[in-house]
């Protein structure tokens, strides 16, 4: 127990001294970020941590009373003394691990239910809406507009803007907020959307009342707890897929069609064109004006001569080209996967916080922005389909 003890205390102090190391006065500070850290009382900046801590090994999953609260805060008194528990560690730790795993599940148990009764009324005042159409799997939906564009199938990449919430009106996730909408593949979402956005047309808007067992089912995710029931607006912007096949009617036949997506097949989007040979991958990243590489993305039907000729348009604009095949994540997001999951799993583990982590890299390394500005920037949504396709 004592050298696990000492491997910790040694990793949070290193850790901590890199964020002091990476600390440029000639950087400018973000702007979430306090002015100076004087700004704070180290008793407030201790409560912050304990609340971060906190959130991290998901205390609130534990549903714990105040009397339990206030046993736990004992043993972090016990240790920030120095002193050793009264009771061996070693013979306890089972019966830690049996408690923390029975009462996460009868939490879960009980949010789970409350959460099925919840949408069990829901439903029951929905379905006497005559606006509300209910598919045999549960979905239930509303057309606010039709549109007037081509459907999309469940192979087909879409863009959409998009507002997700709770029963009792939280939002727990949109794009409107970040100004940029979201894209991804249709079967690689939650059934609900799956269903729910071939209901309507390129241009359309439409409400899903997704139970859970078409979402994030009885495990829930984080804001969304075990079996709740979502409601999302929907606005759908873009087929993709259907928009090359468009484009391909109105461009001569000596056009190229380029698509910059960082993840989705170049292959599959090429497989319903006329001319497939014409079409590449072309994308760039971001910041664009910093990030001076382009991925050039050959797809299984593209001509030798398209990917010349975007090679050689990205070198006219001051990029470096970097020829790849058609595979999961291309080149960099594929051999990238670890800048952003690792960077989440040390959030996970309390280490540092977003901000201290994002700084770390761009001011150690020299990467242009962080995994969580990346985050921001792409959508929490991209970047989940991304990893996906490359996992």
């Amino acid at each position: 127990m004592k050298t696990i003890r000492t491997a910790t205390l040694t990793s949070l102090a290193l850790t901590f001294s890199l964020i002091l190391q990476a600390q440029d006065a000639t950087r400018p500070v973000p702007e979430s970020a306090p002015e100076s850290e004087a700004a704070f009382s180290p008793a407030v900046i201790l409560e912050a941590w304990g609340w971060y801590l906190g959130q991290q090994i998901d205390l609130v999953g534990l549903g714990l009373g105040e009397d339990e609260v206030n046993a736990l805060s004992r043993g972090l008194q016990i240790a920030a003394r120095g002193k050793e528990p009264a009771i061996d560690l070693e013979q306890i730790a089972p019966y830690v691990q049996e408690y923390l795993t029975s009462r996460a599940e009868s939490v879960q148990n009980e949010r789970s239910s409350a959460g099925r009764d919840a949408a069990a009324a829901y439903f029951s005042e929905l379905d006497a809406n005559a606006a509300v159409i209910s598919l045999a799997s549960g979905l239930r939906y509303e057309v606010i507009e039709q549109g007037t564009g081509a459907y999309p199938s469940a192979e087909d990449m879409v863009v959409v803007h998009y507002t997700g919430k709770l029963l009792d009106g939280t939002v727990f996730d949109s794009s409107i907020p970040r100004g940029e909408p979201a894209s991804f593949q249709l079967n690689q979402v939650i059934p609900g959307w799956t269903q729910g956005l071939q209901k309507i047309s390129e241009g359309g808007r439409i409400r899903l009342h997704v139970p859970s067992d078409l979402a994030y089912g009885d495990t829930g995710r984080p804001g969304i707890p075990p079996a709740s029931t979502l409601v999302f607006d929907v606005e759908l912007l873009e087929v993709k897929q259907k928009l090359f096949d468009q484009l391909e009617a109105i461009v001569s036949d000596a056009c190229v069609l380029a698509t910059n997506t960082s993840s989705l097949s170049v292959t599959r989007i090429a497989s319903t064109c006329k001319r497939p040979q014409r079409v590449a991958g072309f994308h760039f990243f971001n910041p664009v004006p910093l990030m001076k590489i382009v991925e050039v993305v050959r797809g299984e039907r593209t001509d030798e001569t398209v990917v010349q000729g975007l090679v050689g348009l990205a070198e006219k604009a001051g990029h470096f080209a970097a020829i790849t095949p058609d595979t999961p994540g291309f080149l960099v997001n594929h051999a990238g996967r670890a800048f952003g999951t690792e960077a989440l799993r040390i959030l996970s583990e309390g280490v540092a916080t977003p901000a201290q982590i994002d700084r770390i890299l761009r001011d150690g390394p020299g990467f242009r922005m962080g995994p969580f500005e990346l985050f921001d920037l792409t959508g929490l949504d991209v970047s989940h389909a991304v990893m996906e396709s490359v996992y």
